[in-house]
């Protein structure tokens, strides 16, 4: 009975983190925990930076600028990433990762001023634990789970930035900005540790059982390629226009809402941590019906995501004014979020498939890291011009995010 009961739950869990074959259970499984406290040091510092930031004497401008180096050097690093994923497979990508993140954290914990602040960005150019696992999915499921799966990889992800958000804010009134940071680096090298013992070296079987070859071509001439394909451009372009929005937005709301709504860093982090909840529940229960729902196509489900945002925007700029109103349109907000984020990785990794030149080579790492970049890419341009924006009229930042989201659904 023991014996059967334990193949029941192995079979489950393989089926939860979308495992194609018995083999890549126990991989899988450590990828969702490196994601669980990837998101859990993340989020842990998320509701402190503003008020980290005002405390060493940034204002909205400086953290916006702080917001964009940021992305930039994810930027740099998000097709580096990606070629070390299809060169050299995930797990080095994953640890690679984990250390550069671990580096940043231990950097902010000593931050005194606002130009430490700034040096701490510069290692996260290799901090895309989020990208890695990714791979590490698309290589290890089936393609007709692996839009399913993905979502899983997004669970895994909200339950760290729930228990993250929830306990960052808290975290830091009880023991201080800095000590949260450092918490965070402690959280990075544990898994570290970990990913060293448990997650193989050698990398999936494709589907006709050979290992796939990684793309030999150089990076450049690679994604140029993927560029040039139709259905992987369309995406890239939605998520750079629906970042860029997302991003000014996120980084106006941060910084405002304490004068706002009189959010402190605990109230931040609840905030966080319910739309943490609610991209969860999305993840696991929504992302499947809602495709169902509009015949699976990819485009459609994004193109009402990108809808659904814009209203969000022009009501918190114009409608929104308390804290209950915050915290109800952060319900459609959540949803469509984590919707955009998941059906879009999904989408290009589906359109970059495994021997998609007929020359049997792997080009989804460096696809999924396009989808990254592009984030990234929106995260330079978004938090700067929205703080400019939203120094003269915070209006406006409502309203030039509600144009953008709409105008990437339109072509996507």
């Amino acid at each position: 009975i023991n014996a059967e009961y334990g193949m029941d739950v192995g079979s489950a869990v393989g089926q939860f983190v979308g495992a194609k074959a018995d083999r890549y259970v126990l991989p899988l499984v450590v990828v969702h925990l490196n994601i669980v406290a990837y998101a859990l040091a993340y989020w842990l510092c998320q509701p402190v930076m503003p008020f980290f930031a005002k405390q060493l004497g940034a204002d909205e401008v400086v953290f916006g600028w702080l917001s964009t180096v940021f992305s930039f050097v994810q930027l740099v690093g998000g097709p580096f990433i990606g070629w070390i994923c299809d060169t050299q497979g995930p797990r080095l990508a994953l640890q690679v990762s984990q250390a550069g993140t671990a580096v940043s954290y231990l950097l902010l914990g000593s931050a005194t001023s606002v130009e430490w602040l700034f040096a701490s960005q510069i290692p996260t150019v290799t901090m895309h634990a989020m990208h890695a696992s990714q791979a590490f999915v698309t290589n290890f499921s089936s393609a007709s789970s692996r839009a399913i799966a993905l979502g899983r990889l997004s669970l895994s992800y909200g339950v760290g930035m729930v228990v993250g958000s929830f306990l960052g804010g808290s975290l830091a009134e009880s023991l201080g900005y800095n000590a949260v940071a450092f918490i965070a680096a402690a959280i990075s090298l544990t898994m570290l540790a970990m990913n060293m013992l448990l997650l193989p070296v050698v990398a999936a079987d494709s589907a006709d059982g050979k290992s796939p070859k990684a793309a030999a071509k150089p990076q450049l001439t690679v994604i140029l390629r993927l560029l040039r394909e139709p259905a992987i451009a369309r995406v890239v372009f939605y998520q750079t226009a629906i970042g860029i929005a997302l991003a000014m937005y996120r980084t106006t709301f941060s910084m405002s809402v304490g004068e706002r709504f009189g959010f402190d860093a605990a109230t931040l982090g609840y905030y966080q941590s319910a739309g943490a909840v609610l991209g969860v529940l999305c993840n696991t229960f929504l992302v499947g019906w809602l495709l169902a729902a509009v015949g699976h196509s990819e485009s459609r489900l994004l193109r009402a995501c990108g809808g659904v945002l814009a209203a969000c925007f022009v009501l918190y700029a114009y409608v929104v004014d308390t804290a209950v109103g915050v915290f109800v349109l952060l319900v459609p907000f959540s949803v469509a979020t984590s919707c955009v984020y998941t059906v879009a990785t999904a989408a290009l990794s589906k359109a970059a498939a495994v021997g998609a030149d007929g020359d049997g080579t792997t080009t989804a790492g460096t696809a999924i890291g396009l989808g990254h970049s592009s984030r990234s890419l929106s995260g330079i341009v978004g938090p700067t011009v929205g703080g400019y924006i939203a120094a003269a009229r915070f209006e406006y930042v409502g309203v030039a995010a509600a144009v953008l989201a709409l105008a990437s659904s339109a072509f996507v």
